[in-house]
């Protein structure tokens, strides 16, 4: 399905697909704040707040996800090329993160399913670039746990 000649709910069936539900709702956001439809987006963003189907990933202040700064690229998107090509077991990495509940089941299961590593990692950061750095840190911390080496050389450069 294009973009071309879409009506609304195929382009909401689109965003879906693609970036998934919780995602999608955020990419929609933006793009209706690029597009200068700021009403409609503050209306999304109400919307959104009743509907709450997702599982909040997104701080709620500044405090409660321990930021120092938005200014400072957390390390799991800062070596986001590396990581995705450089962690070859990460089977272990996605069951910490479903038994945090950072993963749904049904994520973890397409998450596995793919193949090779770097297309496990690469729809692992689908989920990865919705969070925040307190979810981030909590990946962070299982990367430490399954591939320490990388993340002492990471660390390095």
């Amino acid at each position: 399905m294009k973009l071309v000649d879409a009506d609304t709910e195929d382009v909401a069936d689109l965003i879906s697909r693609y970036y998934m539900d919780c995602y999608g709702a955020q990419v929609t956001l933006a793009v209706l704040e690029t597009i200068d439809e700021r009403q409609e987006a503050e209306k999304l963003r109400n919307d959104l707040k009743t509907v709450n189907s997702c599982p909040s990933k997104e701080p709620r202040n500044e405090a409660d996800q321990g930021e120092p700064s938005r200014d400072v690229e957390h390390f799991v998107d800062r070596h986001r090329p590396a990581l995705i090509t450089r962690v070859v077991l990460v089977d272990p990495i996605l069951d910490d993160l479903l038994q945090d509940t950072l993963l749904t089941p049904e994520a973890y299961d397409m998450i596995r399913s793919k193949s090779p590593s770097t297309n496990k990692m690469r729809e692992l950061y689908r989920f990865v670039r919705s969070w925040g750095n307190k979810d981030k840190d909590r990946l962070l911390g299982s990367l430490k746990k399954n591939n320490m080496p990388l993340i002492r050389d990471l660390q390095g450069n």
